[in-house]
C-alpha cells in the first residue's frame, strides 16, 4: 500500500544520496532527490530558473582607431597612395590596382568584421582582404559597407582599389566577432546598475537591456590595459562611481563614471604605495573594502600578505611617525604552508580564502576596529578554497 505525502515546501533543497531513506531527519520531508533549473523559496514552493535573453552581439575593440592612411601609421602603400602596384585583384583577374596593407596581427582562424565608408565616389571599385583567398565583393558606390572574414596566418588587412578608383575610403574599422569576454557588474545602486563587457583592451557598457551610446549613437567604449589572457585573473571592488581592479602582473587601475556616457580607466595614483608593488615582484591580485579601508592582498612575491589603506583615505598607504590608529597597516598570514590568498569578502570580519584554508581578520577584540597595533587573524577551517569571481565569463 503506497502513501502520498503532501510536501508544503522544498526549503531543504537537493539532498545528498547519502540521506536517502533518512525519514528520521526533519529536512527529509522538505528535501528533493533532484532539482534542476529551479530555485526554492524559503516560504515554500519553487520557481523555474530564468533564462538568458539576447541583448547584442559581442564585438572586440576597433583595431584601427586612427584615421590616417600614411606610412607613419603602419600602412604599406600601393599605387594611388604611394609608388608600387599589385597585379592581384579582388575578383581574381590580373589588372593593375592600388593596395593599402597593414599588419594588424589578426589571429589566424578568428572571424573579423571589416567596415568602411566610401565618399565622393566617381568611378572604379574597392574591396578588402584579410589574407589569401578571403576577400569582400567589390564596392562601386558611396555609402557604408561591412563584411566578415576569417583571418589567415599573415595577420594582414589589405584595402584594394581598381586603378581607376576615384573616391575616399574612410572610417575603416576592424573588430573581432565574439571574442573572449568577461561580464562584470557595475552597481552604483539598485536604480543605477550597469554591465561592463570586458574584451581584449576594451570595455563596452550596458544598462536596462541595451548598450550605452553617445550623442552620435556610437557605443561608449573605454580603452583598458588588459588583454584577453588577463581577463580571468581580474578581481574588482566598487565604491559609488569608482571600481578598483587588480591583476597580479599589472598595477592596480580604477574605472570611474562621471556621467551616463563618460567613463575613464586610469592607474590608481597611490600615496606612499608599498615598496614591494612593482613590475619585478608583481602587484596585488585581490581587492575589497573593509572598515573604511581599501584592502589589497596576494602579490606573486607576497602571496599571504594583506595591505590596508589609511582609514577613510582609500589610496593612501602612508604611515606616520609615531604610528596612529588610522594609518595604513600590513599583515602577513602565519601558516605552516604558503598558500596564496585567492579571495577576500568583507563582513563583520575580513574573510579570506586560500587553497589551504579559510581565515578571518578583525580588530584586536570583537569590539575594536583594525589599527596598525590592533589586528587579530585566525584560521577558521582547513578546507581550502578555489578562486571565485562575481562575474560571467565566456570564450568564443
Amino acid at each position: 500500500m503506497s502513501v502520498s505525502l503532501i510536501m508544503t515546501n522544498f526549503s531543504a533543497g537537493e539532498l545528498s544520496p547519502r540521506l536517502g531513506g533518512r525519514v528520521d531527519l526533519a529536512k527529509y520531508a522538505n528535501g528533493l532527490a533532484e532539482l534542476e533549473n529551479m530555485f526554492t523559496h524559503p516560504h515554500g514552493g519553487a520557481s523555474r530558473r530564468t533564462g538568458f535573453r539576447f541583448i547584442r552581439e559581442v564585438l572586440g575593440r576597433n583595431r584601427l582607431p586612427e584615421t590616417s592612411f600614411d606610412s607613419a601609421s603602419g600602412w604599406t602603400l600601393g599605387d594611388g597612395w604611394a609608388v608600387a602596384s599589385s597585379r592581384a585583384t579582388c575578383d581574381g583577374s590580373q589588372t593593375e590596382q592600388s593596395v593599402l596593407s597593414r599588419d594588424l596581427k589578426l589571429v589566424e582562424d578568428r572571424i573579423y568584421e571589416i567596415s568602411f565608408t566610401i565618399s565622393d565616389y566617381n568611378s572604379g571599385g574597392v574591396c578588402v582582404s584579410t589574407g589569401s583567398g578571403s576577400v569582400s565583393e567589390f564596392v562601386f558606390a558611396d555609402g557604408s559597407y561591412a563584411f566578415r572574414s576569417k583571418a589567415d596566418e599573415s595577420g594582414l588587412l589589405s584595402i584594394i582599389a581598381d586603378a581607376d578608383f576615384s573616391g575616399a575610403v574612410e572610417a575603416v574599422q576592424v573588430r573581432e566577432i565574439n571574442p573572449a569576454t568577461r561580464l562584470i557588474p557595475f552597481e552604483f545602486s539598485t536604480e543605477q546598475a550597469y554591465v561592463l563587457e570586458f574584451t581584449d583592451h576594451n570595455v563596452r557598457i550596458y544598462k536596462n537591456g541595451g548598450i550605452v551610446v553617445d550623442e552620435q549613437g556610437h557605443p561608449v567604449e573605454v580603452e583598458i590595459p588588459y588583454t584577453e589572457n588577463d581577463l580571468p585573473g581580474l578581481r574588482f571592488t566598487q565604491s559609488a562611481d569608482v571600481m578598483y581592479l587588480t591583476h597580479p602582473e599589472i598595477q592596480p587601475y580604477k574605472l570611474s563614471r562621471t556621467s551616463h556616457v563618460d567613463w575613464q580607466m586610469e592607474p590608481v595614483s597611490f600615496t606612499s604605495p608599498p615598496e614591494e608593488w612593482n613590475s619585478e615582484k608583481g602587484f596585488p591580485s585581490c581587492v575589497t573594502f573593509f572598515e573604511e579601508r581599501l584592502c589589497f592582498a596576494a602579490s606573486p612575491a607576497n602571496p599571504q600578505t594583506v595591505w590596508m589603506s589609511k582609514a577613510g583615505s582609500y589610496e593612501d598607504f602612508g604611515v606616520s611617525s609615531p604610528v596612529v590608529d588610522d594609518d595604513a597597516c600590513t599583515y602577513t598570514l602565519s601558516a605552516d604552508q604558503v598558500n596564496a590568498i585567492r579571495w577576500m569578502v568583507s563582513s563583520k570580519k575580513l574573510i579570506m580564502g586560500t587553497s589551504g584554508g579559510e581565515w578571518w581578520l578583525s580588530g584586536g577584540s570583537s569590539a575594536d576596529t583594525v589599527t596598525p597595533n590592533s589586528v587579530m587573524v585566525r584560521r577558521e577551517t582547513t578546507h581550502g578554497s578555489a578562486a571565485i569571481s562575481r562575474s560571467l565569463w565566456a570564450e568564443s
